[in-house]
C-alpha cells in the first residue's frame, strides 16, 4: 500500500497557517491601544487575515 502523506502534508500547511495567525492575533491584544499604534494595529490585523486567505490558495492544486 503507498504512502503519498497527502494528508499529513494538508494538515501541516493548515497548523502552519493557523498558528501564524492565531500568533499575529495574541498580538493584537499585547499592543497596547494607544492612538499612535493604531496603523500597526490595523496592519496586523490584516496580515492575520491574509495568512488564513492564503490558506486555501495553497491548498489548491494549480497544475
Amino acid at each position: 500500500m503507498a504512502e503519498n502523506m497527502c494528508e499529513e502534508t494538508s494538515l501541516g500547511v493548515v497548523g502552519v497557517h493557523v498558528v501564524i495567525s492565531g500568533v499575529m492575533w495574541l498580538l493584537l491584544w499585547v499592543i497596547p491601544w494607544w492612538r499612535g499604534l493604531r496603523t500597526v494595529r490595523v496592519l496586523l490585523a490584516v496580515a492575520a487575515t491574509v495568512v488564513l486567505v492564503l490558506l486555501p490558495v495553497r491548498m489548491f492544486n494549480w497544475s
